[in-house]
């Protein structure tokens, strides 16, 4: 199956729909919404919430953790003019399957609607995954931003839109567990599990990506975008 024939469905609809309404007509508003999970008394951790902004389908739901809340505070301002934008803080680290169910929740009592586009770095990838898997004909895309890997990829299909993004240089190399070259091959391994997926390489500076090379990272999320776009439009025209 290709991505035309993936997108050739109510979601294609949808989108085009939500991508011509100006920013005011659009369905849902700007607004913080924390689901009914909670990490607990006395955590040092946040408790899940989910914040959006922006109008145009498909939405951006990024991936941030307690630790790491201000993660794409650099990349969102690049997409939020021309794209719906989601952050969704995961809380305690959770099981990849629960928190698809908490995100996918959350997602609904904030309004939101398919199609998502899924961004994750590092240990997000199986939370991804995870997401996509359960969530088939609402994720269109993943972009796996310098991750380690991916749990479950056969669940995954085989013609999702993929966006990999990688250092040259991983942050978890500035003491020498991971060479250049081993870190390159796994990343251009997750891409191959995909017929639909590009490669993004960023500088070669360690650090988080996210922060040091907004630029590459708002690109690679932006050639996903476009592609459902011109698939949608693909579609339509057929």
């Amino acid at each position: 199956m290709n991505i035309s024939t993936l997108l050739s469905s109510a979601l294609v609809a949808a989108a085009l729909a939500a991508a011509a309404l100006p920013a005011s007509a659009a369905p849902h508003s700007d607004a913080s919404v924390a689901p009914l999970r909670s990490t607990g008394p006395g955590s040092a951790w946040p408790r899940p919430s989910l914040r959006c902004v922006g109008s145009e389908a498909p939405t951006v739901v990024f991936d941030t953790s307690g630790e790491s809340l201000g993660l794409w505070n650099r990349v969102v301002p690049l997409l939020s003019t021309q794209s719906r934008v989601c952050v969704w803080n995961v809380g305690a680290p959770a099981i990849p399957d629960s928190d698809a169910v908490a995100l996918h929740a959350a997602l609904q009592q904030a309004g939101e609607r398919p199609p998502y586009l899924r961004v994750v770095h590092g240990l997000g990838g199986p939370r991804a995954a995870a997401f996509a898997a359960r969530y088939p004909q609402e994720v269109l895309g993943l972009a796996l931003v310098d991750v380690s890997g991916l749990s479950a990829p056969r669940e995954l299909p085989d013609d999702l839109l993929l966006a990999v993004v990688s250092s040259t240089v991983p942050a978890e190399s500035a003491r020498g567990q991971l060479l250049d070259v081993s870190w390159q091959s796994r990343q251009a391994a997750i891409a191959g599990l995909s017929t639909q997926s590009f490669h993004f390489v960023g500088d070669n500076q360690r650090g988080l990506l996210p922060e040091r090379d907004p630029e590459t990272v708002a690109t690679a999320i932006d050639w996903l975008r476009r592609q459902v776009r011109l698939a949608a439009t693909a579609s339509d025209v057929e």
